[in-house]
């Protein structure tokens, strides 16, 4: 639910674009459909992610379990070609694995 400070806020700025002749007050129906597309995709996205079922959403900002290597997570490299590099969410570290029989 959004605030009422931030509807103010809202009401505000979008009276001072159409003073400023920033967007013009009229109906579109091409505008309309594409912000009802946006609000779905939106709240899929959020349903999605809100399911306790599925552990891992990439894009929300957050590393979970199965997703190293995507933008959620920190790159763990350590430059090293003789370990095996990961992230643990549950610890929110590195891990570096030393890989046995490897050759610097």
């Amino acid at each position: 639910m959004i605030g009422k400070e931030r509807i103010k806020e809202a009401q505000k700025n979008f009276t001072q674009y159409l003073q400023d002749r920033l967007i013009k007050k009229e109906k579109n129906e091409t505008a309309k459909a594409m912000y009802a597309k946006n609000a779905d995709l939106s709240l899929n996205l959020a349903e999605e992610c809100m399911n306790i079922l599925k552990l891992n959403c990439k894009g929300n900002g957050i590393c979970e379990s199965g997703e190293y290597g995507t933008s959620d997570c920190p790159n763990c490299d350590d430059n090293n070609k003789c370990s095996a590099d990961s992230y643990d969410s549950a610890s929110k570290q590195c891990i570096h694995t030393e890989m046995k029989g490897c050759v610097q």
